[in-house]
């Protein structure tokens, strides 16, 4: 479900984070935690709503409201990469979300373990928590598209 508020993230440890700032698109409002993508088009940064135009940008780290301001009028901070707890459903009926394996967003916050076919990388399942019915809770390696090797 799309986020309406700030989400409270819990972050592990082992991997250095690293943060980036982007400009926001014109009348969006970011919220913490957040998933956040950047148009392609535009390069700036939006909510991973409208996914077919964007691009992966790490987590916002505080809320940015650009509701009244024009394109770039203010900037949102990202955790770029990181390892994080994610609540992940699973993509494939009657399978486990497993370690190792791909997770997308296929809204600034929700995450599955099976593209649809417009939803966008995030990054890696690195230790599974918990599951309950089709859902894990996971801790997920992620990094921005602009940090990944290839």
């Amino acid at each position: 479900m799309a986020a309406s508020a700030d989400i409270a993230r819990v972050y592990g440890a082992g991997v250095e984070p690293v943060f980036t700032q982007h400009e926001v698109a014109a009348a969006a409002t970011l919220y913490e935690g957040e998933a956040i993508a950047l148009s392609v088009t535009t390069n700036r940064a939006d909510s991973t709503a409208a996914l077919d135009a964007l691009t992966f940008a790490g987590f916002a780290v505080s809320k940015a409201d650009n509701s009244a301001g024009a394109a770039g009028a203010i900037n949102v901070n990202c955790r770029a990469r990181g390892i994080v707890k994610l609540d992940i459903t699973d993509g494939s009926a009657g399978t486990n979300v497993d370690v190792g394996e791909t997770v997308y967003a296929s809204d600034d916050n929700t995450f599955l373990s099976a593209d649809s076919g417009t939803d966008i990388t995030i990054g890696k399942v690195h230790q599974v928590l918990s599951t309950s019915g089709t859902t894990a809770t996971c801790m997920v390696y992620f990094e921005a598209a602009s940090l990944r090797s290839l």
